[in-house]
């Protein structure tokens, strides 16, 4: 795939993902979870198509720091959390204040797919079934391994790009730079199968904890949550080669 082909694709991605607004619709979720996380390696996969990727795996770390229980999502296949976004800043400062030199999302798009019917089916139960949901009392943690962090720098970044140094120049900034990871908790395409159904759980699991989704607002098809990591310390310089 050469570089203008790798643009399109990404464009594309991006005009058939569902609209998303990170700042505003946080604030409607409960403000007591926290994912946190560190980085347990970084592969280099190689430079092609004007693209420096580098593969990042994370150890994260979801935390009720609230008095209530939290209801989360865990992974069922890999349909449960979409790694959607990935951000990078200079310092912890900036990556907490959102000032990035990279950033780049793309999140789900409407699909039919079996495996959400299936999961449908699993979730639609009276209490939170364990094989698909998690509990997470107050002061709890849980803590999930991914690869699924990709970072696809360009040499030289196109002016419309979420890029603004080129890879050279991310390369030799002082180690650590600092990743945020943004996930999707909540997988709306369930709802394609059975409509409102994150709403009617949020509801009928409420004696057990909060069911973690944002309100929903008029016009909107589907429930929505998503989450943005605390910022991570990563070290490209220690980068291993793929063979």
């Amino acid at each position: 795939m050469n570089h203008r082909m790798f643009q399109t694709l990404v464009a594309l991605l991006l005009a058939l993902a569902i609209p998303y607004s990170t700042e505003s619709k946080e604030k409607k979720l409960p403000n007591t979870l926290l994912l946190r996380g560190e980085v347990l390696g970084v592969q280099f996969e190689g430079s092609a198509d004007r693209l420096r990727r580098y593969r990042v795996t994370l150890n994260l770390e979801f935390f009720n720091s609230g008095q209530e229980p939290i209801i989360i999502l865990q992974p069922f296949g890999d349909k449960v959390f979409w790694l959607g976004g990935v951000s990078l800043a200079r310092t912890e400062d900036e990556a907490k204040a959102q000032v990035e030199f990279y950033s780049f999302a793309a999140w789900p798009s409407i699909y039919h797919f079996p495996e959400y019917r299936e999961l449908a089916q699993k979730l639609d139960k009276p209490l939170p079934p364990p094989d698909v949901t998690r509990i997470l009392k107050s002061k709890e943690s849980w803590f999930w391994r991914t690869d699924q962090a990709l970072i696809a720098l360009e040499e030289k970044p196109a002016s419309f790009s979420g890029q603004t140094l080129t890879a050279e120049e991310i390369k030799n900034l002082p180690a650590p730079i600092w990743l945020r990871a943004h996930l999707e908790m909540w997988p709306f395409n369930v709802e394609n199968f059975r409509p409102g159904l994150g709403g009617k759980l949020r509801k009928r699991w409420s004696k057990v904890g909060v069911l973690y989704l944002r309100e929903k607002e008029k016009g909107d098809r589907f429930w929505f949550g998503h989450i943005t990591s605390e910022p991570i310390p990563l070290d490209l310089s220690k980068a291993m080669k793929t063979n």
